[in-house]
């Protein structure tokens, strides 16, 4: 069985991060048990990552034509931002060539988006880098186009409800990411794919970021996934 994991940073990191090699995250539990009857897991998470990007590179992913499609992306489209993309992009841009006037510059608004944070959200009308819409659309055709050109089955991984900590800096998140979590539910029933809420299976102390899952979090998702594999 070949397995491919479409996500964020969620599928990507463990917080805190790891001390120990048997601090894993749930692809890397799927690939450790597939691996025993020849199967495989390729992770191509990408941090940062929203819908409408990984629309963008949607050929690479079908050549990986995967038996099982996993997708674990929502979390980057449905907070609020403080900061439109394109400013974001320039000020976390490193680049060697750069100024120290633009460096400067950087390091300016770096310390007023950082201080003013919870502020800027509000007064840009607690806007996320994706508009629902946008969001739908772009969700919808990845799993069309990866059915139709693999024929995978698709595992839709509910997104993670941010925490008070992450709602009081950004606020509006919560409300997004429900209403975001309700478009993820539909389209992958409407696709005929299999959603799997992961806040009925993680506990809010396993996500301890309100963001990224634990050690045991991780754990946790991917029994859950391989329950639904062998079923």
């Amino acid at each position: 069985m070949k397995v491919l994991i479409i996500g964020d940073s969620v599928a990507l990191r463990i917080r805190p991060s790891r001390k120990s090699p048997s601090e894993m995250t749930y692809g890397e539990h799927l690939a450790n048990i597939l691996m025993a009857d020849g199967g495989i897991v390729i992770n191509k998470a990408i941090g940062s990552s929203m819908a409408p990007f990984r629309m963008n590179e949607i050929d690479g992913l079908i050549n990986v034509f995967p038996d099982v499609t996993i997708i674990n992306i929502g979390i980057v489209d449905a907070c609020t931002r403080s900061m439109p993309l394109w400013l974001y992009r320039f000020v976390n841009n490193e680049n060697p060539s750069s100024t120290w006037i633009i460096a400067s510059l950087k390091l300016l608004i770096n310390y007023f988006e950082k201080r003013f944070r919870r502020f800027l959200v509000i007064v840009s009308g607690k806007r996320s880098w994706v508009s629902s819409t946008a969001f739908k659309s772009n969700y919808s055709k990845l799993i069309h186009y990866l059915k139709k050109e693999t024929n995978t089955q698709v595992i839709c991984l509910s997104i993670n409800q941010p925490d008070l900590r992450v709602e009081n800096s950004l606020p509006g998140s919560t409300a997004n990411v429900i209403k975001f979590n309700d478009i993820v539910k539909q389209v992958c029933q409407q696709s005929g794919s299999t959603f799997l809420d992961v806040s009925k299976i993680v506990t809010k102390d396993q996500i301890p970021d309100g963001i990224h899952f634990n050690s045991e979090g991780h754990q946790k998702v991917a029994d859950a996934i391989l329950s639904l594999l062998k079923s």
